[in-house]
């Protein structure tokens, strides 16, 4: 006889909710999966089917990870005694129901619903945070940058503003800038770009990073990056908290942090690939920084960790993530560090 159907929260949002499954096998294999809903009862997952044919799973557990805002950490809950029926399929995934009595679950979920209204809570709080930001923002725009400098063409300068805002951490240069304007139907020269930015640098609102040129050991003048001092004023001016932007929002933020942890920073370029950050301190210092929201596949672990092997000298080498269950571990010599501790804890 079939259990009642899930009836909880659906679709809760990533960072409060995570789940893997370890599947009875010799190799003890875990496995992530998606939770599409959740309740006292159980919870749903959704996996990705592998080619046509029906795939058989035999899960040894699962383990579930509830993130709490008052302690800024993740719960674990393994469930080990459970039940299981095939839900929903289509050509792309399956679904299953997991049915458990587990009491430190049931616990979990009850925490986690307190959570979810709190997180509903903060995000109805974003319009009046947006405004007061951007008050801000348009008070040192005025003051520090367009008295200061005498700035006629207030339009090109916002409009500038809100490029870089959604360009954040991407080489740009101010011939590509005045190419992209003159696109848009306005023209301006590169030198007048070129002092805008150095207003904008000049009142804190941007940081210029230099690209350095890790084999050849020199900075480079042209193609910058470009991060915001403050990040809620960026995603404000970029149109508020944009699920596309959470790349550029960890690597503004990573950036931050080895400012105040006292590094010089740079972009380090490879002949075949980029390095997000090269890190010095006077007295020969040096770490490299890559950057990374989850790394959930091959294909994004060796993008992220090939190109610090590439790397030939022994100056330690980070990764930084949000990569859920991640506390810290090292991968052939390069550290794989959770962005909340990298954050409480530094280097």
């Amino acid at each position: 006889m079939k259990k009642r159907r899930i009836k909880g929260i659906q679709m809760i949002p990533y960072g409060l909710l995570a789940g893997v499954m370890t599947e009875d096998s010799i190799e003890e294999r875990q496995r992530e999966v998606r939770l599409t809903e959740i309740s006292s009862e159980g919870f749903r997952i959704r996996l990705c089917r592998r080619g046509k044919a029906e795939e058989n799973i035999y899960p040894k557990a699962f383990k579930i990870c509830f993130y709490q805002m008052d302690q800024a950490e993740y719960r674990e809950i393994e469930i080990r005694h459970f039940q299981i029926e095939a839900g929903e399929q289509t050509e792309f995934y399956q679904a299953y129901d997991i049915f458990t009595v587990q009491e430190d679950y049931k616990e979990a979920f009850q925490k986690l619903c307190v959570e979810y209204s709190r997180y509903i809570s903060l995000k109805l709080e974003e319009d009046d945070a947006r405004e007061y930001q951007m008050d801000i923002y348009h008070t040192v725009l005025l003051k520090d940058v367009i008295m200061r400098n005498q700035i006629r063409n207030v339009p090109f300068l916002e409009n500038l503003v809100r490029f870089l805002a959604d360009n954040t951490g991407k080489l740009i240069s101010a011939n590509s800038i005045s190419k992209y304007m003159k696109s848009q139907g306005e023209s301006i020269a590169s030198a007048a770009i070129i002092n805008y930015i150095s207003f904008l640098c000049e009142a804190y609102i941007l940081h210029k990073v230099n690209r350095y040129d890790i084999h050849g050991k020199r900075i480079f003048e042209t193609n910058d990056k470009f991060y915001f001092e403050d990040n809620g004023i960026r995603n404000a001016i970029a149109g508020g908290t944009r699920e596309g932007d959470i790349e550029k929002v960890i690597e503004n933020i990573i950036y931050q942090n080895l400012i105040r942890l006292g590094y010089q920073v740079y972009v380090g370029q490879l002949q075949a690939g980029e390095i997000d950050f090269v890190c010095t301190k006077p007295g020969g210092e040096r770490i490299y920084v890559q950057a990374s929201y989850i790394i959930a596949d091959d294909a994004t672990r060796e993008r992220e960790f090939g190109n610090l092997r590439a790397i030939k000298d022994n100056y330690p080498k980070y990764v930084i993530s949000m990569t859920p269950l991640l506390t810290k571990n090292d991968n052939d010599g390069i550290t794989h560090l959770h962005l909340r501790k990298f954050l409480t804890e530094g280097i």
